[in-house]
């Protein structure tokens, strides 16, 4: 008997979880820049050779931990300490 009831309170309830409200993650996608591609560690990479082309590079550089979306590589890059011509 208690089977049953179990069974009956779980598809009683299976709606409301569904129904419920709640932040998900993949609410807000991400639009990176073209040629910039996130890493399955999280890190962000940038190709080195347009991939519009016919032909191009499989090269990627390593953007630095502190670079987001919208960021100018170009100053991420020059202002990070361990890539040399910072100056």
């Amino acid at each position: 008997m208690s089977f049953s009831r179990r069974w009956w309170v779980a598809f009683a309830l299976a709606p409301v979880s569904l129904l419920a409200e709640s932040s998900a993650l993949a609410d807000q996608p991400v639009v990176l820049p073209h040629g910039i591609h996130l890493t399955a560690s999280g890190r962000y990479t940038q190709d080195l050779c347009d991939h519009d082309l016919p032909m191009y590079c499989m090269a990627h550089r390593l953007l630095p931990p502190e670079y987001r979306p919208g960021d100018s590589v170009e100053q991420v890059v020059r202002l990070h300490p361990m890539i040399g011509g910072g100056g």
